[in-house]
């Protein structure tokens, strides 16, 4: 139990430094509105204003991306609860995904993409790694 809360643990840290650092990416091509950093909500909600919708795209894809990887972390640490692990990342990061429409103002077909970017990744991540056909039979 201590070895899957680890791995779930690790891959969600894993997940959010990666959209952090993607994200970052994303920002040198679009940067942000001059004065307001994106580090401060009125910042983010002016960078998300004035965003094209290939910049709102490409966080989408990052949101994929650390997702995916997340999970395949986790899946990979736990080993026999592998399946529960890469999935409760994706569970995890999609509440966390919540929170963030919920905190600022996003396009709707954005939050309506965006949540659909955590959990599915999170498991192909996981089965990538080879683990979603041979645990969970010891729960």
């Amino acid at each position: 139990m201590g070895r899957t809360i680890l791995a779930v643990v690790t891959g969600l840290v894993a997940a959010c430094l990666l959209f952090a650092a993607l994200q970052g990416l994303v920002h040198l091509s679009f940067p942000p509105p001059e004065g307001l950093p994106p580090s401060v909500p009125e910042g983010s909600a002016a960078l998300l204003e004035q965003a094209s919708a290939s910049g709102l795209a490409a966080i989408l894809a990052a949101y994929v991306v650390g997702s995916a990887a997340g999970g395949a972390i986790a899946a990979r640490l736990a080993r026999q609860r592998a399946r529960r692990a890469a999935l409760l990342v994706g569970v995890l990061l999609t509440v966390l995904g919540g929170v963030n429409l919920v905190m600022l103002p996003h396009p709707a077909w954005f939050g309506a993409l965006s949540l659909l970017c955590y959990l599915p990744p999170a498991w192909l991540g996981g089965a990538a790694v080879g683990a979603l056909g041979t645990d969970d039979s010891t729960g």
